[in-house]
């Protein structure tokens, strides 16, 4: 018997035509939306760190200068969670340096949660950077910023924190999302790139001699980058040089090397709302690089506190040459110095793309409230501790640097643009610029005849759209969204199309195979630009899958855990990603040759040993990408809490069990209920046991156990007594469960 498995987003609905149903559009803020996780921003927590070592302060400063990154030792506490030991180094460059120089004690912070203790984490992080924002009154642009960048490619996320140090109160920062490996695990479902850092290796007020990452090409020596490039992984210069003479010398490859598309959402969103501080703009900075598994490097935007000009003001001499700066080359048009910007546009087709996303991004955030309300939200969060914030630097101009420049004198008069009359400026600008005033074509709907297609149906995508020259379907089947392909649509009654010359276009789907995932958008095009529909693609798409035929079986995923924080560890202690196996039949089954994946197009990531599960057994196999250190029950991939697709095959790779899940809560499973054959449902993990008695897995695991010892993070055994910090309690089968006790 076969049934058919149905994978779903977010569904919109359109005007179409009969027999047209509704499609589903790629949700990109789903991965965003965790109430209540580390980065919400209606949360302000207090975070207190508490050095070991009272010469703390004096390490940690010529540490800086050293630029060696060594951390020291401290306790950590916010909220109910307590570690005894983390890593804490001064991060930041100009941010340090100049209150260093005047005796601020704030700071900015770089905590790490694991460098000596494994497994440590808060929330689904290991790291936490507090930026101090020092050269923003308003202490808002940075978040503000970011979540016009979220809006249209992958960044970071950022909120406030309270901090104390030693007791002391030091004020309110900015916590900002890292970009490192959990990153782009979050946004790619993969970490192991080549992955980059890009900015001058120079430390502020120390040394200013090393050239800009402005992707210049240098020749083929990887000596001849290092000023300029922070290298994240173990390897990859070779793949950094490469792209960078093909964005030099070769344009027409492009593809190959780097996600074009992407890269134009960061141009547009950077002179949109006047980022001064990063490559469109003042200075070449502020930017990683992170090559996926396609081979494409993906840009990702970081340190985005000069939006909306900031302490940049009087860069260019007079702050009305940022104000209406080109939206393609800046104050000085064309600069060669900038291939990422005019090679790029040299291209045709990647500038009408380019113009539709800055049209997109000015009339649904630039013309519209939306950053006046995150200011105005924000603003009304933070005003009360920003008044008690002895350490600020500008706190008159928390409301002030708003909606007005803020002016202030350090030997000479100097400036910081305000964020809402810098956006009315650029507002002003933008909206008289020739590329907002083009008659470009109207996408009226797009609808496809099948929402959830079998194998072999023809899907048909059909669009309305008046003054078109040219209608293209961009599709791709690939699981990371990236390389669409361009097909012609046509409105000559052919094809799928139904009525010739009638302004609707039309293409047959090519793809109708068992578990395809398809994703498309429409671009359309006329002499004077081009429309998107959506118009957030490539970053937005319509998408659906093709059924699968999946195999019934008394073998079943019956409990997943993606956000595994503090509930429990396995072998080795380490609190890791895991999935729950069950037979629900009444015979034993050989598991030997059985599959794991998370990914269609790969569904032998992970092989199962040679180990029979019985009748009403369960088995758990750790998600932990660790199976050549740990064994044969730790699976080659991790799971992503922000959600992803999960599959179990047999031997001949016919799926058996399948699912997508969506943002996980920590610490919480995902399980079928009822037990073995119900839906998925979110509640208390029952770890090894039937989900109709869902309970606390830190009880569960007391039952048929016997308690060996209690011990804190680092080993050393403590008596039950002991109270208010985290604790490992060890049982006589081998498994460690972490606690939190009050």
């Amino acid at each position: 018997m076969k049934i058919h498995f149905v994978m779903h987003k977010l569904i919109v609905l359109f005007l179409f035509p009969i027999a047209m149903v509704a499609q589903d559009v790629f949700d990109s803020q789903e991965i965003y939306g965790n109430q209540g996780g580390l980065f919400d921003e209606f949360i302000i927590r207090d975070l207190n760190l508490n050095f070991y070592d009272s010469d703390y302060n004096e390490f940690l400063i010529q540490s800086w200068f050293d630029n060696t990154k060594l951390r020291k030792a401290a306790s950590f506490e916010m909220d109910e969670v307590y570690f005894d030991s983390v890593a804490v180094r001064y991060k930041g460059n100009s941010t340090f340096y100049i209150p260093w120089s005047v005796n601020n004690p704030k700071l900015p912070f770089n905590i790490d949660f694991n460098e000596y203790n494994g497994g440590q984490s808060v929330l689904g992080y290991e790291k936490i950077k507090l930026a101090n924002a020092l050269f923003d009154p308003t202490m808002r642009k940075e978040i503000v910023g970011f979540s016009v960048y979220r809006e249209y490619l992958p960044a970071s996320q950022a909120n406030f924190m309270k901090l104390k140090v030693n007791d002391e109160f030091l004020g309110l920062y900015v916590n900002t999302e890292s970009v490192n490996l959990d990153f782009m695990d979050k946004h790619f479902n993969e970490n192991d790139g080549v992955f980059f850092k890009c900015e001058p290796q120079d430390l502020f007020g120390v040394e200013n001699t090393s050239l800009v990452a402005a992707l210049d090409y240098r020749g083929i020596d990887s000596l001849d980058y290092y000023e300029s490039y922070e290298l994240k992984s173990e390897k990859g210069w070779k793949e950094l040089i490469d792209m960078i003479y093909t964005l030099n010398n070769d344009i027409d490859n492009i593809e190959k090397y780097l996600n074009v598309d992407r890269v134009l959402w960061y141009l547009a969103v950077n002179t949109a709302i006047l980022n001064a501080d990063t490559y469109s703009l003042v200075n070449i900075r502020n930017y990683y690089l992170y090559q996926t598994n396609n081979g494409q490097f993906q840009i990702i935007p970081w340190d985005v506190s000069e939006s909306f000009i900031g302490a940049l003001f009087w860069w260019w001499d007079d702050p009305i040459n940022l104000y209406e700066a080109s939206p393609y080359y800046g104050f000085d048009p064309y600069q060669e110095s900038r291939p990422l910007v005019y090679s790029l546009l040299s291209v045709d087709r990647y500038k009408e793309n380019y113009d539709a996303h800055l049209r997109t991004i000015i009339n649904q955030v630039v013309n519209t409230n939306f950053i006046e309300n995150r200011v105005s939200e924000l603003g009304s969060l933070a005003s009360e501790v920003d008044n008690f914030d002895e350490n600020t630097f500008f706190g008159d101009g928390f409301e002030t640097n708003v909606s007005e420049d803020y002016w202030f004198f350090n030997g000479t008069w100097n400036t910081f643009g305000g964020i809402l009359n810098t956006l009315d400026e650029r507002s002003s600008f933008l909206n008289n610029h020739p590329l907002m005033n083009v008659s470009v074509p109207e996408i009226e709907y797009v609808s496809q005849n099948i929402s959830s297609p079998n194998p072999g149906d023809d899907v048909i995508v059909t669009t309305k759209i008046t003054n078109v020259d040219q209608v293209e379907l961009m599709v791709t089947t690939q699981s990371d969204h990236f390389n669409f392909v361009s097909y012609p649509m046509n409105d000559d009654g052919l094809d799928g199309d139904l009525v010739a010359g009638d302004d609707i276009y039309s293409f047959i789907i090519p793809f109708s195979s068992s578990g395809d995932y398809v994703q498309y958008y429409i671009r359309a095009g006329n002499s004077e630009g081009v429309s998107l529909s959506p118009e957030k693609a490539e970053f937005e798409f319509y998408v659906y899958t093709v059924n699968y035929e999946i195999l019934t079986s008394d073998i079943v995923i019956n409990e997943i855990m993606a956000a595994n924080d503090n509930a429990v560890a396995d072998e080795f202690g380490e609190f890791d990603d895991w999935i729950e196996i069950y037979n629900k039949g009444d015979e034993p089954v050989d598991l030997s040759n059985y599959h794991l994946s998370d990914d269609i197009t790969d569904l032998g990531k992970y092989t199962f040993p040679s180990i029979t599960l019985d009748s009403d057994e369960y088995l758990i196999v750790w998600a932990d990408d660790d199976e050549e250190e740990q064994g044969d029950l730790h699976a080659t991939f991790n799971l992503s809490s922000s959600g992803e697709e999960l599959y179990l095959t047999d031997p001949n790779f016919n799926i058996i069990d399948g699912f997508v899940f969506g943002q996980q809560q920590v610490d919480m499973g995902y399980a079928r209920v009822p037990n073995g054959i119900g839906d998925f449902v979110i509640q208390s993990s029952t770890f090894l046991a039937n989900n109709d008695q869902s309970t606390l897995v830190s009880d569960m695991m007391l039952k048929d156990k016997r308690l060996l010892k209690i011990t804190d993070l680092i080993g050393r055994e403590v008596s039950a007594g002991v109270r208010g910090q985290s604790f490992l309690y060890i049982y006589d089968d081998g498994s460690v469960v972490k606690r939190y006790i009050q």
